[in-house]
């Protein structure tokens, strides 16, 4: 087969046709992909071939890839065309006997040329079988003269022999893993189920301790000091602070303003304790606008009257504390009048302690007084 050679500035500008000695695959690359070491040439290719390859091998100006492998090859032609360098070498496969296709042409591949093929003539009366031991572990059955096989024949019979048998020992891994699929999807249903069950046991919980976590609520009223400070300790715990506001939201209900505010004021202090505080620290007295427990009286108010503002709620407890020493006359003078009464009411801790004494003795105060604030 002829060979062209070319000079280094004249295969920068060419498209080869090269045969890889590794496999005898035939294809087109760019001359300047070319390599010459120790007078054996050496042409990057990938693998595998990715798909845009044609456009790349097509480029004169392309560089192969760093991760491509290098192989030994022979080039058989040059030409400055793509196209008919395509052409030389679909030529030359053809030469050597090579089925190749014009769809594997239009993709860049490599060409194989198909390995060779023994075709026995047919004959009137078919000679003895000849058994030939090809390769270590495999033999095939050849119909031929009933002769020793020259060594051209052995070396074209010299073809592996591939057998495929069951193996027993495969199929018991199959059938394991499958025991081991249905086993795994039994577990899943049944672990599925109980996590279902779980959960329903913890929302049933979660219910249950709602329902019974006023029984363990704050013991109202405080009256001392010491009492404030171990209420805002108490309520720092965000679900004590919660089950509060909605404990207290009912105790005021819904009535509505002033009514509502010094109603929850009058459960949640004592009117001793009431003396000393005041919502700012204006009259010299120990503010507690800032506390947590008037802030939970704030949002258990507007929990039962949305209608109120924080500015109006916080103008009602400010008046609330400013007119404790105005209870405290009206109680003295009640005390005058009545004693057997007032006894009665000053003992009472529970439910709505003072609040039709509140009612009865300063509405007319809650009038003027609830627009100020202290």
């Amino acid at each position: 087969m002829e060979k062209l050679v070319q000079s280094a500035d004249q295969s920068d500008k060419t498209f080869t046709v090269v045969e890889f000695h590794l496999d005898n695959g035939v294809s087109v690359v760019p001359g300047s992909w070319i390599s010459e070491k120790v007078g054996k040439k050496f042409c990057p290719f990938p693998d595998p071939i990715p798909k845009d390859f044609e456009s790349i091998q097509s480029n004169l100006n392309s560089v192969p890839g760093q991760d491509w492998i290098t192989y030994e090859v022979t080039c058989v032609r040059v030409h400055d065309n793509y196209k008919r360098a395509q052409g030389k070498a679909k030529k030359h496969i053809r030469n050597q006997q090579v089925d190749s296709t014009d769809a594997e042409l239009g993709r860049g591949k490599r060409f194989r040329k198909n390995e060779e093929v023994l075709v026995t003539p047919a004959v009137s009366e078919p000679p003895p079988s000849l058994l030939h031991q090809i390769n270590s572990g495999s033999s095939r059955q050849v119909n031929g003269p009933a002769k020793i096989p020259n060594d051209q024949q052995l070396q074209t019979l010299q073809i592996p022999y591939i057998r495929v048998e069951a193996d027993q020992q495969l199929s018991e891994l199959f059938s394991e893993f499958r025991n081991f699929q249905e086993e795994s999807l039994r577990n899943q249903a049944f672990l599925l189920e109980r996590v279902q069950n779980l959960e329903n046991l913890l929302l049933n919980s979660l219910q249950n301790r709602g329902a019974n976590s006023r029984w363990a609520g704050w013991k109202w009223p405080i009256k001392t000091t010491a009492d404030v400070d171990a209420v805002e300790l108490w309520l720092l715990d965000p679900r004590n602070y919660q089950e509060e506001v909605l404990i207290l939201s009912k105790v005021g209900g819904n009535s509505g303003g002033t009514k509502c505010v010094y109603d929850t004021l009058d459960w949640m202090i004592c009117h001793q304790l009431a003396l000393t505080l005041r919502y700012t620290s204006k009259s010299g007295k120990t503010a507690v606008g800032d506390k947590l427990f008037v802030k939970l009286t704030r949002e258990s108010v507007r929990l039962s009257n949305p209608g109120l503002t924080d500015r109006q709620i916080n103008r009602f407890i400010a008046s609330w504390f400013r007119q404790s020493s105005q209870r405290d006359k009206s109680r003295n003078e009640n005390k005058t009048c009545h004693p057997t009464q007032n006894t009665a009411t000053a003992s009472g801790e529970g439910g709505h302690r003072g609040t039709q004494e509140n009612s009865n003795s300063t509405n007319s105060t809650y009038d003027n007084d609830s627009g100020r604030d202290e």
